[in-house]
């Protein structure tokens, strides 16, 4: 009983000299971000998937440890291709379904660059075939109306293209909210994205649902462009953790740019409260209307119906939430500059951003 307590003791030390040096991303999961980064290129990820809990945590934690030895050595030393690498670490806790649920995480949420891991036959049996599969599965469940049944066609297309796969489309009355089934075929379907259309009042409980069966701790991704500011608090922040999104603007933006940190504070100034200045809710779009048709108005000089038609067919926005944008001739659409978000704790962080302004492509 001594020597086992002794051992107990040890292992305890051990695992909580790990877990002190490295970053919690989540039950089980650990980022050791490097002290120093390309900004061009950004870091390479690699992701260790090993039992730091389990049966063979004994062995895991050995594992992750020299995992975070040689991945030090190499940024101490210039890193590899002048890129410092970051480790991600998951539990695979001597379980294969936590295992296949943890790796689907490093590949589909994290992007991993090399996935290194499993120490008994069955785990790596188990893993592997999340590493080799290319084909990512898809649910589009959506509203019942014309919006949802238009972005899915496009969604489609470019699921299909890009070689994944559709297991279900399906569209439901604008008020339900019981879910329960359309989870279900989710789970157990091993659906890998849900790329959302449901609007409110349901999607709440949609998403709700959604967690609790355990999608995103499963390695679910969540998507759902029209989800900003406003709509982000209509669930708890754990129940959308990940959640993507795609917009012109989100608020974290405004922190970079001057312009939009103006707006955004001129409009929470003069109208606090729970009503937020957010894209997904068409406040950019009202924003960017009104002063582009100020603009065709002031070219014009006149409000005359073909005359301003005429100037805002050519109308640009040199300033404005997000940045610039201008009509498209001859299109009657906006270019703009476009932002994809993730959910972080219940605030959206912007993880990519479009190059330039962005022309319209109807679907």
């Amino acid at each position: 009983m001594n020597d086992h307590r002794q051992l107990s003791r040890r292992r305890f030390l051990r695992n909580f000299a790990f877990a002190s040096a490295v970053i919690a991303a989540g039950p089980g999961s650990w980022v050791i971000r490097p002290d120093w980064a390309n900004a061009a290129e950004g870091p390479i990820r690699i992701g260790i998937a090993t039992d730091l809990t389990g049966a063979l945590g004994f062995a895991g934690n050995t594992d992750a440890n020299v995992a975070r030895m040689v991945v030090n050595e190499i940024n101490e030393t210039g890193g590899l291709l002048g890129r410092p690498i970051e480790l991600l670490i998951e539990d695979t806790a001597s379980n294969e379904s936590v295992a296949v649920g943890n790796v689907r995480k490093l590949i589909q949420r994290d992007k991993v660059d090399l996935v290194l891991g499993g120490i008994a036959s069955s785990m790596r049996n188990a893993i592997k075939d999340i590493i080799i599969s290319r084909g990512t599965r898809f649910a589009l469940p959506g509203s019942n109306y014309v919006w949802p049944q238009t972005i899915n066609a496009y969604a489609r297309k470019v699921i299909e293209s890009s070689g994944g796969e559709v297991v279900f489309e399906e569209y439901y009355p604008l008020d339900q909210i019981d879910f329960s089934s359309t989870v279900s075929r989710i789970t157990s379907n091993k659906v890998d994205v849900v790329f959302n259309s449901v609007i409110p009042p349901g999607v709440g409980s949609f998403f709700k649902q959604l967690y609790e069966a355990g999608f995103s701790r499963n390695g679910g991704q969540l998507g759902c462009v029209y989800y900003d500011e406003n709509t982000l608090e209509m669930n708890q922040a754990h129940e959308i953790e990940g959640l993507a999104s795609s917009l012109d603007y989100y608020r974290a933006f405004a922190v970079e740019d001057p312009v939009s940190a103006k707006i955004q504070s001129t409009y929470e100034k003069q109208f606090p409260g729970k009503f937020r200045f957010s894209a997904g809710s068409a406040a950019t779009g009202t924003y960017r209307g009104l002063k582009l048709w100020e603009a065709a108005v002031k070219e014009a000089g006149t409000i005359d119906r073909d005359a301003v038609a005429a100037a805002l067919d050519h109308a640009k926005l040199a300033q404005g939430p997000g940045g610039p944008a201008e009509m498209v001739p001859g299109r009657r659409h906006c270019r703009m500059n476009m932002y994809v978000g993730v959910a972080r704790a219940g605030q959206y962080e912007i993880v990519a951003r479009s190059a330039g302004l962005v022309d319209p492509k109807e679907c």
